[in-house]
């Protein structure tokens, strides 16, 4: 379990720092579309200028990519499109595991969960803290050491170039969100990755209670059965007189 989340640790970091050290002419975005049986899909998409790979010397970095994500199991596919070398990934995770151990998390990232309880509902709080600088100094790739080693001013020129994404799609709307913007009516929030210092992601989502509102929804209809049937009643009797 260690190693499995060592490597989708290494995978994730290495796309990240893909696309940040390409960001003059690299675009990407992590998509998690969370459904309502408690799963959860992932689908990655990056792509580079055919001529940034030039320049660099890595030709064949989307391929090696690939590899590294393969290796994490997720789905890969490369494509070659109007200039552009890109890759796209996908899989699909059981969120219900998570429950099942404490989730270990890289240096440089703080969750925390909470919730609020209500009578019919029940809100839930999410937060996630993300300190770039500690996140790549704990990647361990000599990309990352590059990274950090950039001065303040090298990073806000690369990070104003930059345009690497987080999606997030749930089953209901939030109740409120911390979102750089937001897609499908409310429903995808979005934060924009940046290159350096912290970011947070906040989410909150209203969950229904739904036994009370059964019980609620069953209450209700007992009663108007019972109204239903003392006006019957009352009826046959003025007919009896």
């Amino acid at each position: 379990m260690k190693r499995r989340r060592r490597r989708a640790w290494g995978a994730a970091s290495l796309l990240l720092v893909c696309a940040i050290l390409l960001a003059s002419c690299a675009k990407g975005e992590a998509h998690l579309t969370v459904h309502a049986n408690g799963t959860a899909d992932l689908d990655l998409d990056l792509s580079i200028d055919d001529g940034t790979l030039g320049l660099i010397g890595r030709s064949g970095l989307m391929d090696e990519l690939a590899d590294r994500l393969k290796s994490s199991g997720l789905n890969v596919r490369t494509y070659s499109e109007e200039g552009r070398e890109g890759l796209k990934a996908n899989r699909r995770f059981d969120l219900r595991d998570m429950d099942r151990g404490p989730l270990s998390l890289p240096d440089g990232i703080e969750a925390e969960q909470s919730g609020t309880a209500h009578f019919f509902y029940s809100t839930q709080h999410a937060v996630v803290t993300v300190d770039m600088d500690r996140l790549l100094e704990s990647g361990g790739s000599e990309w990352a050491q590059k990274l950090t080693g950039l001065s303040g001013l090298a990073r806000k020129l690369l990070q104003s170039q930059l345009d690497l994404d987080f999606a997030l799609t749930a089953p209901i709307k939030p109740h409120s969100s911390n979102a750089d913007e937001t897609r499908d009516g409310g429903r995808t929030l979005v934060w924009h990755l940046p290159l350096s210092g912290t970011k947070t992601f906040a989410a909150a989502y209203d969950v229904p209670n739904v036994r009370r509102i059964a019980y609620a929804a069953g209450g209700l209809a007992a009663l108007a059965l019972i109204v239903a049937l003392l006006l019957l009643y009352r009826r046959r009797k003025r007919k009896n007189r």
